[in-house]
Order: structure tokens, then sequence, then C-alpha cells
């Protein structure tokens, strides 16, 4: 029976027009998200960047780990300048019976240039929750692909 259910859903016009408008919309969330966080990062206006975070967030930024917003700003301003460009994003709503909120895995990767440091390729990934109507961090990773800087 529910193999039945599922087959119908997948072919009823307004189910699958629903859902396309759903991933749009969620689509341009991850865009915009991203898009304000890499700037803000790369101009290294990092209370800024902290506020994106709830207050007991978790960063792991190449394998070192920070937890709460003061220590995540605190490592963050300590890195060198940057500039990100990504090259690929993928997001993904988490059901409502896995989280109490509204919460989407953010993915994204492409090429990270850091002062003094060249070009590497990067991968990131963020776990984002509805707060009071606005999308803050709750897991944060980070990695190069040379573990730098």
């Amino acid at each position: 029976m529910y193999q039945s259910q599922v087959d119908r859903e997948r072919k009823d016009p307004l189910y699958m027009q629903s859902n396309k408008l759903e991933s749009s919309h969620e689509i341009t969330l991850a865009e915009d998200f991203t898009q304000l966080y890499y700037d803000k990062l790369d101009k290294q206006q990092y209370q800024v960047v902290s506020r994106l975070y709830l207050p007991q967030a978790l960063q792991v930024w190449n394998g070192i780990s920070n937890s709460g917003i003061e220590k995540i700003q605190q490592f963050l301003s300590q890195l060198p300048q940057s500039t990100h460009t990504v090259m690929s994003l993928d997001t993904q709503r988490l059901h409502e019976n896995a989280t109490e909120n509204k919460t989407f895995l953010i993915k994204t990767g492409g090429i990270v240039r850091f002062k003094d440091h060249g070009t590497k390729q990067f991968f990131h990934t963020f776990f984002t929750t509805m707060v009071d109507g606005k999308y803050k961090i709750s897991i944060d990773n980070y990695r190069c692909t040379d573990g730098t800087p």
C-alpha cells in the first residue's frame, strides 16, 4: 500500500508542481544565505558572520573544532583574507520529524584563495535552522583539500 501511495504522489501534477516550487524556494534561500556568508567572510566582517550562527553552534574547520559564537568569531578573525568562488551548491530540507524547527542541509564546494596560501578547493556543509524567522547555522563543517589554513 505504501508503494502505491508514493507512486500516486509522483504522478499527481499538483504534487509534482508543489515539490518543484518548494525545491526552487529552498535553492533560492540557500543561494542567498551562502552568498551573504561568503561575502561577509571574504570582507572580514566577522561580527556579521557570527550573527549567522546559533549561540550553541558547532564549527569544525579543517579538523579544528569551535563551539559557541564567541569562539567561532575569534577563530574566523584569525584566518587570512580570503576570496571564495562557489562552484556547486546543493540544499535539502530535513524532514520535520527529525528536527523541532525548519532545518536545511546546505552543501557548497568551490575554490578559495587565502592571502599568502594560494588557491585551493573547499567543501562546506551547513545545517541551518529557522529561529525567530531567520536562518541560523547550527553545525558548520569546512574543509580545504590540503587542510590549510
